[in-house]
């Protein structure tokens, strides 16, 4: 259970990622093809991780060299990406993933949560 709350705090956490890294991409002018070419990154990442999505079942999860070689690519630190340490990040969820947090609330009891 505590694997899925991770995930579904995650999804926050990459929404504020996917937000960043367009803002920032479309600041500098870039296309999604031109930040692959100069960081290294495919095209198909960076518009997965710009859309918080991994596999199409998770919330994007990029490597810490992935990162990097984003921020590279956009020249900013590789900070500028992540949340503020300082905030904590306001929870997003869909419509539907929210329905189904809520249909697990019955079961949660059993399976050592809250």
């Amino acid at each position: 259970m505590s694997h899925v709350l991770m995930d579904h705090h995650w999804a926050s956490y990459g929404y504020s990622l996917s937000e960043r890294l367009k803002r920032l991409r479309l600041q500098r002018g870039m296309t999604q093809l031109r930040l692959s070419e100069v960081s290294g990154v495919s095209r198909t990442l960076i518009s997965n991780l710009e859309r918080n999505h991994y596999n199409s079942q998770r919330s994007a999860d990029p490597t810490l060299s992935t990162l990097y070689r984003l921020a590279l690519g956009l020249q900013v630190p590789p900070s500028a990406l992540l949340p503020a340490v300082d905030r904590e990040v306001e929870a997003v969820c869909p419509d539907d993933l929210e329905d189904d947090w809520q249909a697990l609330d019955p079961f949660r009891g059993l399976l050592g949560g809250d």
